[in-house]
């Protein structure tokens, strides 16, 4: 199974900078953080569509679900999320066109595409020999050296590039807002 937890970056030292800007207003602060964060993740996204488009022959439903989405916090004061990611992609039955016959949970339609499939037999009981037992041993497999194959293929990187990629651009669009909400504490603490 494929560990799906988000990474969690703590950044001390925000709380006392967050502290000055009580004086401009939460509203006006959130309002501002929300826009930076909108622009960062359209910006992100954007990357890694393009960055799908030039990696991957395809562009059907897995590239209609590549999005991005922003929001602002409703339990702590001055938080805003951006994600940029595969949300919801369901694999359709022939025989029912609109139904979805399974969900596929976006984070691994990410990791295969981020990091690739190993060739892997399809036959009925292949998964079996890949499953490992509670002793430790993995269970005997009756199609596994059975055709038909899937063979497999290379990591695309392609959220991965689109974060590093931009990463200077995130950095600068976030140290920005950061100075102009401080020009605005000191205008209104100096105008005070």
């Amino acid at each position: 199974m494929i560990d799906s937890k988000p990474v969690k970056v703590k950044i001390s030292g925000f709380e006392e900078l967050v502290g000055g800007f009580e004086v401009i207003g939460a509203d006006q602060v959130l309002a501002e953080l929300d826009a930076v964060m909108s622009d960062v993740v359209e910006h992100v996204g954007k990357k890694a569509k393009a960055n799908y488009s030039s990696r991957v022959s395809s562009s059907g439903r897995v590239f209609e679900q590549l999005r991005w989405r922003h929001y602002i916090s409703k339990k702590k004061q001055y938080n805003v999320y951006g994600q940029v990611g595969y949300f919801h992609i369901p694999i359709i039955d022939a025989k029912y066109s609109d139904t979805p016959k399974k969900e596929i949970p976006a984070p691994i339609v990410g990791y295969w595409l981020e990091f690739g499939v190993q060739p892997h037999s399809l036959a009925s009981g292949s998964k079996a020999a890949r499953r490992v037992t509670p002793n430790g041993s993995a269970r005997e497999a009756k199609g596994q050296d059975k055709t038909p194959w899937h063979t497999g293929f290379a990591g695309r990187n392609i959220l991965n590039s689109a974060y590093v990629s931009t990463f200077e651009y995130v950095n600068s669009s976030f140290d920005n807002i950061i100075e102009k909400l401080n020009k605005r504490v000191f205008d209104v603490k100096g105008a005070a």
